[in-house]
């Protein structure tokens, strides 16, 4: 999955060839690899990420992203993007 976009996710997703959830967890697993090294991700809730494509995955296509992991400010995260203002 390393090598797929976010449009062939979506499509695949959309076919249903490929669930959000799948895709969700492949990262998931990438990022606790390899955060340890990379210090990448200030707050990180897999827990609601999973709660929100399971929602994706059991709901009509959207959008052309549908069901495509995002990074977002959600219920209780903000999001600094690198700045030591935030």
């Amino acid at each position: 999955m390393k090598d797929l976009t976010a449009r062939a996710a979506a499509h695949q997703i959309a076919q249903r060839q490929l669930t959000s959830e799948s895709l969700t967890r492949h990262f998931l697993d990438r990022i606790e690899e390899r955060e340890s090294d990379v210090a990448a991700w200030e707050c990180l809730d897999p827990n609601q990420a999973l709660e929100q494509v399971h929602q994706a995955d059991g709901s009509p296509v959207r959008g052309p992203l549908h069901g495509v992991p995002t990074l977002y400010a959600g219920r209780g995260i903000g999001l600094s993007q690198g700045s030591r203002i935030a």
